[in-house]
């Protein structure tokens, strides 16, 4: 009659099978699959990131010239867009007269100059008025207003912001090559 003990042999081998954890070669799978998609997701998270950061510079532009279209309707004072290509900024100004052709910061953090994300830079300002290193765009309430626009870049998509007036539109594109 056979009990239910099996040979010490049969025993060792069972246990050996069925050991929690990982093999070396497992593990080893494991970590180069691992390393496989990390080489993969981070480029991607980069230019996403940048993609982000255009998109963030070009609202962030969109909104002040709002601001400064609105600010010279309300006040009945000329203001401006600054923009300096060569620090990468953008600053709003005010006339400090209804007639006059001194500016002055806006008030406030608005005056202060806005550097963009160093993924972000300006490529073109068609229809801005240049002087001493610095583009600007006037919107004065005695005159029609203008039409320009702005063009935004990093590596692979540029976003242009048409102003027509007091309509303001942002589009964007892809650059080839």
């Amino acid at each position: 009659m056979e009990t239910a003990m099996t040979s010490p042999i049969t025993i060792c081998n069972i246990k050996a099978t069925n050991r929690p954890g990982f093999t070396l070669t497992e593990l080893i799978i494991v970590l180069a699959i691992i390393a496989v998609m990390v080489v993969i997701i981070v480029p991607h998270t980069n230019r996403s990131r940048q993609g982000l950061a255009l998109r963030e510079e070009a609202s962030n532009m969109l909104w002040a010239i709002h601001y400064v279209i609105d600010l010279a309707k309300n006040s009945n004072r000329s203001t401006r867009i600054v923009i300096d290509s060569k620090e990468n900024t953008y600053m709003l100004q005010i006339a400090t007269e209804a007639t006059d052709q001194n500016y002055q910061a806006v008030e406030g953090f608005l005056g202060l100059p806005h550097r963009f994300d160093p993924s972000v830079h300006i490529m073109n300002t068609a229809g801005f008025e240049a002087t001493a290193g610095k583009e600007f765009l006037v919107f004065d309430p005695r005159y029609p207003w203008p039409e320009a626009l702005v063009s935004l870049v990093n590596s692979e998509k540029a976003m242009v912001i048409r102003i027509k007036g007091r309509q303001v539109e942002v589009d964007d594109a892809n650059i080839d090559g």
